[in-house]
């Protein structure tokens, strides 16, 4: 039983597929004479189509199905979606068909297995056309052309990718189809349920005929090679599925692994290593590692404990940063509050079972105004000298008042009046934890000073639920890293020159963290020979880039926070960058000198944070950058990062490593060709301990291209089969990350490979219709 056959160039489906059966008759003229174009007199030839009414018809459908909803829906979607015109077969009159839309599709539900559905169909021709026979499908018919349904004997497909689907239309009068291939490997035609395979690899012509499951390759029998199912094609429209191999032909393959290869290109922080022999690499530099010393032990910001000669970490501008600080001493004794007994406390006090590393957090609380809260501890001290109490406070809940207090006393433990020095923090405290600070200078008489580190100023509160961790009180007027007790080291950071600077042109960038103190301290030196260069802040508010010799620039010093510090040079101009732009000098100029060249490559070392010891910066340093050629303009709210001109860039952990960077372009690559290429890939060997990133650019039409990035999977940007590569070249270029620098990085072999389709053909013969 057939229903109503719809076909498009996308496909053919029937009505019954969705278990709707036509009911009702059409009846139409079914064969009409399409009038003749008529030609307009004119300069050039013009015709008008004759025009005639639109007509339209319905078709009246019965649902006997399961789902009548489900396959209303399918069937609605299938006529819908068919933007085209559609041919509509009747069952009636198979002989003909009609050129339409579906234009309207009311239906109406009775029941899950019965329903009605009435399609309005809007005639794009207002007659039927009627089908070809076979006697009148020959390629002399001048009236059949590619543009119909039907095309005469045989057809031919470029077979590309790796599967084809070929419409077919079978009426049960034609002979079985017989594939021509050529170019191809393993075809499997799929037909219905039936499935055959040609299991063999080939470049020649071959010939199945999956009906009678015979094959022969260039004329010899090959039909043992043909497995699998009868390919019997079912009446009617069907879709025949050729599945096959085609493998890429390798037009071009060209390895660099040798010295002389790699050593034709051109390279920034890198070096050529091996020989002609054992093969060649381009490799990173092995720089210095940092070294950190301080002869002590020191304690991080979590109050973790760090042996000597181990760098104190700290939250930084970017991940963390290194604290380099002179020798200073804690005065206050159990400062890690394991122990209490050298302090005065009220019953407001208790320990936590909280612990920031050794040192454990206390708890003050008035207990709805039924305690008091202090806490302090008596420390020697005498007239003029100046005392910080710094600790860590947070929130635990309701704070009606808090503060951290410095009173002084005489020599008989008498308060010395109006000598108290108080910060209110009530207002400053959060749920986290952060650092709060009093300075004072001890006045006349002063014997001792009552460092009050919890105290609720000295009236009873309903509220002071906060708690405190890891007090400190220096003879200093600045505050400081923790220290439990005792006296801290003076720290230093040094880094040996392993041919980390450029003479020609470079930069020294680095995070540091300004305190807003204007206290003197180095933020980097580099020691002569050479120019002995350095950063330093003076004590008159100002940043100095000087030498050995003299003063270069004086900076005002920035207001307190992460600042990023450059100083660049390059064709003997040198200019001083505050956080990414140019920095302007006390006198109103930029800060930029020009004629003046440095010698960099001969200093001995790069001191970080300190000058030969002494003189450290006090605080926190977060990265530090050199480049071995001019930067470009830096995004101070990325973190820095080792690109193809970082010869050095210490971003402080706990192993202290360095990182680098380096760019290697190669020699121009001959890739022309005149096939068709339809993948360029590149591949590589490295050893462990980085990454490498890939550009290339192209010589095409007499200009190179922009370098591009290489995909991840290796395939190289701009050759495509739409690419001439006629007097094509090539260049690579590969960006070295080295995540530790005082180790060998290698990129040992690149690999360029050009790869052409092979050509693929298939001709059906023994045809004569073809959707």
């Amino acid at each position: 039983m057939q229903g109503t056959i719809f076909e498009s160039r996308d496909g053919s489906f029937d009505s019954l597929d969705f278990s709707f059966r036509q009911v009702g008759w059409v009846e139409l003229d079914r064969i009409a004479l399409e009038m003749e174009s008529t030609p307009i007199p004119g300069s050039d030839p013009l015709f008008f189509q004759p025009q005639q009414g639109e007509r339209s018809f319905s078709l009246s459908y019965v649902y006997r199905g399961r789902d009548y909803h489900n396959d209303l829906t399918k069937f609605a979607n299938k006529l819908y979606h068919s933007r085209l015109p559609l041919r509509i077969i009747l069952a009636e009159e198979d002989d003909r068909f009609y050129v339409a839309q579906v234009v309207q599709l009311p239906t109406k539900g009775q029941h899950r297995q019965l329903g009605t559905v009435e399609i309005s169909v809007q005639l794009h021709r207002n007659y039927a056309f009627r089908r070809w026979r076979d006697d009148e499908i020959h390629p002399d018919n001048r009236d059949i052309h590619f543009q119909m349904p039907i095309v005469p004997v045989r057809t031919e497909y470029d077979l590309t990718g790796s599967t084809a689907v070929i419409p077919y239309f079978n009426e049960g009068m034609d002979l079985s189809p017989v594939l021509e291939l050529n170019g191809v490997d393993y075809p499997t035609v799929l037909a219905g349920d039936s499935t055959a395979m040609y299991k063999g690899r080939s470049r020649r012509k071959i010939q199945l005929d999956f009906n009678t499951l015979k094959a022969r390759e260039n004329g010899t029998d090959q039909s043992v090679l043909l497995t699998g199912d009868q390919v019997v094609i079912p009446h009617g429209y069907q879709l025949l599925r050729l599945h096959y191999h085609k493998p890429d032909e390798v037009v071009k393959k060209i390895i660099h692994d040798t010295e002389n290869d790699f050593r034709a290109g051109e390279m920034q922080n890198l070096r050529i290593g091996g020989d002609t022999e054992t093969g060649g690499a381009v490799e990173s530099r092995i720089r210095a590692a940092p070294a950190f010393l301080r002869p002590s032990d020191g304690y991080h910001d979590d109050g973790t404990e760090v042996g000597p000669d181990q760098p104190r970490l700290t939250e930084g501008r970017f991940r963390q940063a290194i604290r380099i600080e002179e020798a200073v001493t804690q005065h206050l004794s159990h400062a890690d509050w394991n122990s209490l007994s050298t302090w005065v406390t009220s019953a407001g006090i208790s320990p936590t079972g909280n612990n920031q590393g050794v040192a454990r957090t206390l708890q003050a609380s008035a207990d709805a105004g039924k305690s008091r809260v202090w806490l302090y501890q008596s420390v020697a001290a005498a007239p003029g000298e100046t005392i910080t109490l710094q600790t860590f406070l947070r929130k635990a809940g309701a704070v009606d008042y808090a503060e951290l207090r410095l009173s002084f006393y005489d020599s008989s433990q008498t308060f010395i009046s109006n000598s108290a020095v108080t910060n209110d923090v009530t207002s400053q405290l959060s749920d986290e934890f952060d650092s709060y600070s009093v300075t004072a200078v001890a006045p006349a008489n002063t014997a001792s000073v009552r460092a009050y580190v919890l105290y609720d100023g000295g009236t009873q509160r309903q509220n002071c639920e906060y708690e405190a961790v890891m007090p400190m009180l220096t003879k200093t007027p600045h505050v400081w890293g923790w220290h439990r007790d005792g006296t801290k080291a003076a720290e230093t950071l040094t880094v040996e020159n392993t041919g980390l600077f450029h003479n020609g042109e470079g930069s020294i960038g680095v995070w540091a963290y300004e305190d807003g103190s204007n206290r003197r301290g180095c933020l980097w030196q580099l020691t002569p020979p050479g120019s002995g260069l350095q950063l330093n802040r003076r004590d008159n508010g100002t940043m100095n880039v000087e030498t050995t010799d003299g003063l270069l620039f004086e900076i005002l010093t920035p207001e307190a926070g992460w600042h990023y510090w450059e100083v660049r040079w390059q064709n003997h101009t040198m200019e001083v960058y505050l956080d990414g732009e140019i920095a302007q000098q006390t006198d109103g100029t930029d800060a930029r000198l020009t004629n003046h060249p440095l010698d960099l490559e001969t200093a001995d070392q790069f001191q970080i944070g300190h000058r030969d010891g002494l003189l450290q910066w006090n605080h926190k340093i977060n990265s530090v950058k050199i480049t071995t050629a001019a930067p470009l303009p830096y995004d101070i709210q990325r973190e820095p990062k080792a690109d193809g001109i970082t010869s050095y860039l210490l971003l402080p952990n706990r192993e202290m490593t360095p990182k680098s960077g380096g760019e290697y372009t190669s020699a121009s690559l001959d890739i022309s060709t005149d096939r068709t290429i339809r993948h360029g890939q590149l591949d590589f060997e490295q050893s462990a301990g980085g990454s490498v990133i890939f550009e290339s650019s192209l010589f095409l039409g007499g200009e190179w291209t922009m370098f591009e990035p290489v995909a991840y999977d290796g395939t190289l940007p701009g050759i495509g089969p739409d690419t001439d590569l006629t007097g094509a070249r090539l260049r690579y270029r590969v960006r070295f990350q080295t995540y530790d620098a005082t180790k060998l990085h290698r990129l040992y072999q690149v690999g360029l490979t050009l790869t052409s389709e092979r050509e693929g053909k298939l001709i059906i013969k023994n045809r004569k219709r073809l959707i």
